[in-house]
């Protein structure tokens, strides 16, 4: 008898095992990105109740801080001559409101145990190599210039960081940012050895305690994102939020899991992957948020070459995520999508409903072709319809299992 394949991380919408996400936007103050007040009991010493607070340095023991980046300076370029071809335009320069920070991962070898900064060789039931996942703390103002220190800014561009492994690719399934309440500096300090703080990264214990919103998914082959002129993701004092958890999960190559099979010795790969975000101090007209839903029941079985799901989340449960948005603002402004499948994915598809019928498909992706740019955030016309209460969505997937 055949036994179903289990395609459980392949047409969801999670915070892990993503599918759908949906950025959108509010006027400024709107709540899906700001955290609640931390109770007075929370607070640190001398700080008064309800503002965001963090600990000097937001690292834990062991893992050194990220030094300050620097802002960007303006391009330049050389003049060209009649014997040579002129080079290209210089870039604009950056406004003096703009600038970056790097929230990346130390050197850290995956695919063997070989000290603090390793990763252990996990394997799943059926035997197979999964190097598993890894978090870090980040603290806010130790990525950003001292001037820019207690400022809000919005996060205009987030562009991943992947190391390239010479010879086997990239090692990153996917990376995940969080933003998180200075409590989370305590939690992961109380974690100790590689055990408890793997159990603590993938099984996300963190959203359950500091860490309340996903601010961004980065999935195999993903590229870069500019926000719209006019929004941004709110970062700062008025988030709520003064830290991060940056998340990675790793899948070892292919041809790397080859060689360790056949017995040959493999050196460790070497990975240092995370993120640059571009942050504005001039705050946009609009704040930005994220959400998603899943659907963990998912089974596709063997040998269908169109097996169709569909993960719907209802008025209700919709309601749950963004009523507090739809309540001072009456409505929700989606601008992009994030439509995350696996390679059996042939086509994926996100339709709106309000009343129980369909009012429209926000975006599709036929063909899809599974790991690479269809995992980008696809931009959404001006003209899509916001999200109001009743509002419905079906997310769907269909899958080609012959292989």
């Amino acid at each position: 008898m055949t036994k179903p394949w289990n395609a459980a991380a392949a047409c969801l919408a999670a915070t892990i095992v993503l599918a759908l996400l949906v950025l959108v936007f509010t006027e400024r103050g709107g709540r899906l990105f700001r955290a609640a007040p931390l109770s007075s009991s929370e607070q640190p010493a001398g700080q008064p109740a309800g503002q965001p607070a963090g600990q000097p340095g937001g690292q834990p023991a062991g893992q050194p801080a990220e030094q300050p980046a620097e802002q960007v300076a303006p391009s330049t370029g050389a003049g060209g001559n009649t014997s040579t071809p002129p080079p290209p335009p210089a870039a604009a320069p950056a406004p003096a409101s703009e600038y970056r920070i790097k929230m990346r991962f130390p050197d850290t070898s995956v695919g063997s145990d070989v000290g603090e900064n390793s990763v252990i060789d996990l394997h799943d039931r059926g035997g197979a190599y999964d190097a598993g996942f890894v978090c870090r703390v980040f603290k806010l103002d130790d990525l950003r210039p001292a001037a820019r220190h207690g400022q809000d800014a919005h996060v205009v561009r987030i562009e991943p960081m992947v190391s390239e492994i010479k010879g086997y690719g990239s090692a990153i399934h996917h990376m995940d940012i969080f933003a998180c309440q200075h409590t989370v500096v305590k939690e992961v300090g109380m974690l100790h050895g590689r055990v408890q703080e793997s159990k603590w990264c993938r099984t996300d214990e963190f959203l359950d305690t500091s860490c309340r919103r996903l601010l961004w998914a980065y999935d195999r082959g993903a590229a870069a994102y500019d926000f719209p002129a006019s929004t941004g993701m709110l970062l700062g004092p008025s988030s709520g939020f003064s830290h991060f958890v940056l998340q990675l999960h790793y899948l070892l190559p292919e041809k790397f899991t080859s060689e360790m099979a056949s017995g040959g010795r493999v050196e460790p790969i070497v990975d240092s992957s995370g993120f640059e975000l571009v942050l504005e101090s001039e705050l946009r007209e609009h704040d930005a948020g994220m959400f998603g839903f899943l659907d963990m029941s998912i089974n596709v079985p063997v040998g269908q070459e169109a097996f169709r799901f569909e993960n719907h989340i209802s008025s209700v449960e919709l309601a749950k995520i963004v009523s507090a948005d739809l309540l001072a603002h009456k409505e929700l402004r989606p601008f992009a999508v994030h439509l995350h499948a696996h390679d059996h994915a042939t086509s994926v598809r996100l339709t709106h409903y309000r009343g129980g019928k369909e009012l429209s498909t926000y975006a599709q992706l036929v063909p899809f072709h599974g790991y690479g740019t269809d995992q980008t955030f696809v931009a959404l016309p001006e003209s899509a319809e916001s999200i109001k209460a009743g509002d419905s969505l079906t997310f769907e997937c269909v899958f080609n299992s012959t292989s």
